[in-house]
């Protein structure tokens, strides 16, 4: 992931970040990589676990389509229409 690109999108390094994907060594590489540019970021390993730890207060959202246990698409939806959350959201694949 291009952090020039986050940084053009969001302008600011205070903001808090989701993570969700099921290649947790992906994940935590991306997230490391995020904070060490100084992005407040929480990680998550699937569908499940998004459900049952997250939350809806991010400023941004990258969210893996493909989940082993859900899919990608149900989490964007609980976002929008649950949470009523409309921070931007970048899908992978």
């Amino acid at each position: 992931m291009n952090i020039m690109f986050l940084k053009y999108i969001l302008n600011f390094s205070s903001m808090y970040i989701s993570i969700i994907d099921d290649e947790q060594v992906l994940c935590k590489k991306v997230q490391k990589k995020l904070e060490r540019e100084g992005y407040s970021v929480r990680a998550f390993f699937g569908y499940n676990d998004f459900m049952q730890n997250g939350d809806d207060m991010a400023h941004l959202y990258i969210i893996d389509i493909s989940l082993g246990d859900g899919s990608g698409f149900d989490i964007i939806k609980w976002i929008r229409t649950t949470k009523k959350n409309h921070s931007p959201i970048i899908i992978t694949s």
